[in-house]
């Protein structure tokens, strides 16, 4: 299997009786689409290799039956400065990864141009998707203060 992204492993500490697993997957963009980018960037020929994996992880760390989440972390680039989007998935089934990856994606990318529209302030959005929705937990802003989030629709 081809290497999908260069990286570098940063160990990630939760000081608790009970460890809590996470597994993150990065990827930057140019602004613009992530649901047709992430595909694009994995490649074709990747992609199932890609979910097979990613459903064996899983099935793992189900049968060890502790909390684990999925993260997805994705860089959208501008010309000033990044905006950083963090998706949350706890606990996830075989098909709420294979629903995010679906709609939940496509979901995230109508939620873009309204963040970019404010960019002068949102650094970063940190989402939950639970139950086939993407629902905005917080925001920070360029001077790191927190912010809440709500899209209308």
């Amino acid at each position: 299997m081809a290497s999908l992204v260069k990286s570098e492993i940063i160990p990630q500490v939760k000081k608790s009786v009970d460890p809590l697993s996470v597994l993150t997957i990065g990827v930057s963009f140019a602004a613009g689409s992530i649901a047709s980018g992430f595909l694009a960037k994995i490649g074709e020929d990747a992609w199932e290799a890609f979910k097979t994996k990613l459903d064996e992880l899983m099935n793992r760390k189900r049968n060890n039956q502790r909390e684990f989440l999925l993260t997805f972390e994705f860089i959208v680039k501008q010309k000033k400065h990044p905006l950083y989007l963090e998706i949350i998935l706890t606990n996830p089934s075989q098909t709420d990864i294979n629903t995010f990856l679906h709609q939940g994606l496509k979901e995230l990318d109508n939620r873009v141009p309204i963040l970019l529209k404010h960019t002068q302030h949102i650094r970063q959005v940190v989402f939950e998707y639970k139950d086939g929705k993407l629902k905005p937990l917080f925001g920070v802003r360029k001077d790191g203060a927190p912010l809440s989030i709500e899209f209308k629709d």
